[in-house]
């Protein structure tokens, strides 16, 4: 065996610090590049962010000198087409209540606001004085009858002498008249009497139909003429609007349609429509029959009735204000651009407008367009709450 000496094993291979030191450059390459790549994107954010906020400085800058407008949306509503007519409620029966004849009221039967029946006794009149004009017109019949008598007497004298021609034919002549003279002045005492006598038949006044009384004599004692109005009735549960309409809503209003009269819409009917204007006013007559049962209106009084000229409708409701003279009204887009929008529309009794076509509920419509504002202008919108009363149509446009 030799006696050289084994070789050493050595486990360190000699490229592994160079690896070593390849890694560690790389690592410390790759942390520089991090490093930087955060800082770049610091810068890049804090860049973003200053232009950002530079735009938004423009933007508010941009915002603030455009012109502010108040903007309100469309308010839902169920519409009814009317008519708007006022008038002055006339009973459909009234009567004047006077005697027949002239004399002194002994009683008075009814007050002034009473609701009396048909027949129902007014007022009594003294029955001495009738009794007196009985017997004036009795005498007058006597006084006539005795005159015919002596007529009648002469001229049978004179015929018997006109006979033996002791008497002139004019004579007897004169005679036949002066009998015909009071023969007619007999049956005027007689028609006299008769109407005394009818007259004395109706001492008594009544109501010729059931209703109200508005008007009554003062007191018993009171001296009235034959024919003079002493009381005055009515009939209160039903009334008569006359009143009428413009030249554009009689070719819209007809016989038979619903209106709604006064403050708690009393039902009634359109009774008559006349097709023919009155050459001063341009309006044609209307009348409307109105129920009232259970009292609530009060005759005479004028009233406001709504003429129903067709079943109700989905629309919208403005404020008269934002409608432009034109007849449209101007939108606010979502960017702030103003667009002008045609509309159907009715004008309100309280101002308002009734849209039926061309807008949205979501619409932002100008509530006061100024002449400045046209379309294609940008504008800053402020919203207002819109109106809740609802809008009753004067009339169709």
């Amino acid at each position: 065996m030799s006696d050289t000496p084994p070789p050493s094993l050595d486990t360190h291979s000699p490229s592994e610090p160079s690896r070593r030191a390849r890694w560690v450059a790389a690592s410390v390459a790759m942390l520089v590049v991090v490093a930087v790549g955060a800082a770049l994107a610091v810068r890049l954010a804090q860049a973003t962010a200053r232009r950002a906020a530079q735009e938004q400085s423009r933007a508010e800058a941009e915002h603030s000198s455009l012109e502010a407008v108040d903007v309100v949306n469309p308010s839902p509503i169920r519409w009814t087409p009317t008519v708007v007519v006022t008038g002055t409620l006339e009973p459909v029966r009234a009567a004047e209540l006077a005697f027949e004849t002239g004399g002194r009221i002994r009683s008075v039967e009814v007050a002034l606001g009473d609701r009396v029946e048909a027949g129902a006794i007014v007022a009594v009149l003294d029955r001495a004085s009738i009794g007196a004009a009985g017997e004036q017109s009795a005498a007058a019949v006597a006084m006539a009858e005795a005159q015919l008598a002596m007529a009648r007497d002469r001229l049978s004298r004179l015929e018997a002498l006109a006979r033996s021609g002791a008497a002139a034919e004019a004579e007897r002549t004169a005679a036949q008249q002066a009998v015909a003279l009071a023969e007619a002045q007999l049956a005027q005492a007689r028609a006299s009497q008769r109407a005394t006598r009818t007259a004395g038949a109706h001492h008594v006044l009544r109501a010729p139909f059931a209703g109200t009384m508005t008007r009554v004599p003062e007191a018993p004692g009171l001296v009235v003429g034959p024919g003079v109005p002493v009381a005055r009735i009515e009939d209160l549960s039903a009334f008569r609007l006359r009143t009428s309409v413009s030249e554009r809503e009689v070719a819209l209003v007809r016989a038979g349609q619903l209106v709604e009269v006064g403050e708690g819409a009393v039902g009634g009917r359109l009774r008559v429509v006349v097709p023919s204007l009155d050459p001063t006013s341009r309006r044609a007559p209307v009348e409307i029959d109105v129920p009232n049962p259970d009292g609530r209106l009060v005759g005479r009084s004028l009233v406001e009735a709504r003429i129903r000229l067709g079943e109700p409708v989905d629309a919208l409701a403005l404020p008269g204000s934002a409608l432009r003279a034109d007849g449209t009204v101007l939108l606010v887009d979502d960017d702030g651009t103003l667009r002008a929008a045609g509309v159907e529309h009715r004008e309100a009794e309280d101002g308002s407008i009734v849209v039926l076509d061309g807008l949205q509920p979501t619409a932002r419509v100008v509530l006061q367009p100024s002449a400045r504002l046209a379309p294609g202008m940008r504008v800053r919108a402020h919203s207002v709450p819109p109106r809740s009363e609802r809008p009753t149509e004067r009339a169709p446009q």
